[in-house]
């Protein structure tokens, strides 16, 4: 992947998350701010071996608009810092039950809205999301058994997340290589 294509990607995430953050920002009544994107291209083996433990996926389908699929991975005691925020009280959760799972996945539903959003804006075209699936990674089994695609390659984007007073952490957000093709191909229209 050229440089130039990987800061279109970078750019366009940077639209799209940008607007996940300020969905979180509602959701916490907290500044939020994200960082321009650090955008790397990695194989698939390389996601076999990829260091993400003890995290919590969301694995997000585009239904409309875009075709594919992206993960967005976040450390499971950042979310729960978030949980936290939101409902006002300082937790720490050590499982993710049914319960925190899901509201872990209505944060994430919410920054994704907001994303296709943006994304349906920014191509004038409307996008859709999948419900999200979430999974919580307790050990260092890798990523790619969450790849439900046959690429190759995929682009990781990983951004630093700040909530005022609260939280200074870095999260990623995975694309299949498909979907980052896409996503190239209709900005350069």
């Amino acid at each position: 992947m050229k440089d130039q294509d990987k800061d279109i990607i970078g750019e366009v995430m940077n639209i799209s998350m940008g607007a996940g953050a300020n969905a979180l920002a509602i959701l916490l009544m907290k500044t939020c701010y994200i960082t321009t994107p650090n955008v790397t291209v990695i194989n698939r083996e390389e996601l076999s071996n990829s260091p993400e433990d003890d995290c919590m996926l969301v694995k997000i389908r585009f239904t409309k608009g875009v075709d594919g699929m992206n993960l967005f991975s976040l450390k499971k005691k950042d979310m729960s810092v978030i949980m936290g925020t939101m409902m006002g009280m300082e937790m720490e959760i050590d499982e993710f039950d049914e319960m925190s799972s899901s509201a872990a996945c209505e944060i994430m539903n919410q920054m994704m809205g907001s994303s296709a959003t943006a994304l349906s804006q920014f191509f004038d075209t409307v996008v859709d999301i999948s419900t999200p699936e979430s999974y919580v990674v307790k050990e260092r089994s890798g990523l790619q058994q969450y790849f439900d695609l046959d690429d190759d390659v995929i682009v990781c984007v990983e951004f630093k997340l700040m909530i005022r007073n609260t939280l200074e952490t870095t999260f990623k957000v995975y694309l299949d290589q498909s979907i980052a093709d896409k996503l190239v191909e209709k900005c350069k229209r």
